[in-house]
């Protein structure tokens, strides 16, 4: 874990709101810490890393294998981790990153059937012991989130996975969070944007380290 700033992540899977609550986060922290707030996105945050994401999510590239997969999102995480996150740890920020280790955790192992004991020491070498603070994950229905998309939307090479694919990720999701309940929060994500946002804060609020790290204005 983190002796120096806060790291909040959020997950879950396609479209279920997790740039909306992001967006409404940023905003409330902005204007009620002084602490430097640094918003993130996985895969990416720096230029190695945006290169690797715009690999993996190429629709052209459908025929990559899961253990290209995991790879390429370790060394995106790698990089990040050393490059962005750890500093604005050590400066007491405090990081909002979109997805984080649990993503891969799920993607490469749910549902891509990669053994878990491979996944965890790939992560072991990304992160060594970086690790979030809190984890809200925003679970829904894929059959209803899926509508979200509109036909205008390009799809990525994980939109354009099967129905099959995204009810996987949710049933991932759902175990590997009462796995790890101590850290990872579920939130209904088809309460109101107003609703989750604000069980989001409520969830903040009550954590010791948010409050004892946190300065505010």
């Amino acid at each position: 874990m983190n002796d120096k700033g806060f790291f909040i992540s959020l997950e879950g899977g396609e479209y279920v709101g997790k740039t909306t609550q992001i967006n409404k986060l940023v905003v409330f922290l902005r204007n009620f810490f002084s602490n430097e707030i640094v918003r993130l996105r996985e895969p990416g945050g720096t230029l190695v890393s945006e290169k690797i994401r715009t690999i993996l999510k190429d629709p052209d590239n459908s025929s990559m294998v899961p253990e290209a997969e995991l790879l390429l999102f370790a060394a995106a995480r790698a990089q990040l981790v050393r490059q962005v996150i750890r500093p604005a740890l050590e400066k007491n920020s405090i990081v909002v990153c979109d997805r984080f280790v649990d993503s891969t955790i799920v993607y490469q192992g749910y549902v891509r059937g990669l053994r878990m004991g491979i996944i965890e020491r790939i992560n072991s070498i990304a992160i060594d012991t970086t690790m979030p603070d809190i984890t809200f994950l925003l679970d829904a229905d894929p059959a209803v989130t899926q509508k979200r998309m509109g036909p205008e939307v390009e799809k990525d090479r994980f939109d354009s996975e099967k129905q099959e694919f995204h009810r996987k990720i949710r049933e991932g999701y759902k175990e590997h969070a009462q796995w790890n309940s101590h850290r990872i929060k579920t939130i209904d994500a088809s309460l109101s944007q107003e609703e989750v946002h604000m069980e989001i804060r409520r969830l903040l609020n009550s954590h010791p380290k948010f409050i004892f790290n946190r300065r505010e204005r």
